[in-house]
């Protein structure tokens, strides 16, 4: 997905996560533990905008979210929902759970995003977690 979003920008990405809509694991559970009953679960409307798959990339000077989808293989890029300056972000939470590690990235202009991602995915956070360290130093 790295090499697809830096096709998008037109620039490299110095960090990038595979990331989830939040509470997109909750629904697929729930949806799943009622299937094997014979049921349906309601869907609920996404929280995030860029929907239940997509892509957190950090460039030199921007911060960008892709919106995607579950691939045969693995997840692609399907467009660019999001772009800001790197010197906008105001903070950077990662909560670090069992199963999911919960984000959100909060920039100065008041914008949010929100997203999950699958522990087999940690490392990609991580990743995009050093990257930031050093604007959320000037803070």
């Amino acid at each position: 997905m790295k090499e697809q979003a830096e096709a998008l920008l037109g620039k490299p990405v110095a960090a990038g996560s595979f990331i989830l809509g939040r509470g997109t694991s909750i629904r697929k559970g729930i949806a799943a533990a009622t299937a094997g009953m014979g049921m349906r679960a309601a869907t609920t409307p996404l929280v995030v905008e860029f929907g239940q798959v997509g892509f957190l990339a950090v460039a030199a000077d921007e911060i960008a979210v892709f919106s995607g989808k579950q691939g045969l293989l693995k997840p692609k890029i399907t467009g660019l929902v999001a772009r800001l300056p790197r010197n906008t972000l105001a903070s950077f939470d990662l909560d670090r759970g069992a199963m999911l590690v919960k984000g959100s990235i909060t920039f100065t202009d008041g914008h949010e995003w929100e997203f999950e991602v699958p522990r087999a995915r940690q490392g990609q956070i991580g990743d995009v977690e050093k990257e930031l360290a050093a604007d959320l130093k000037r803070l």
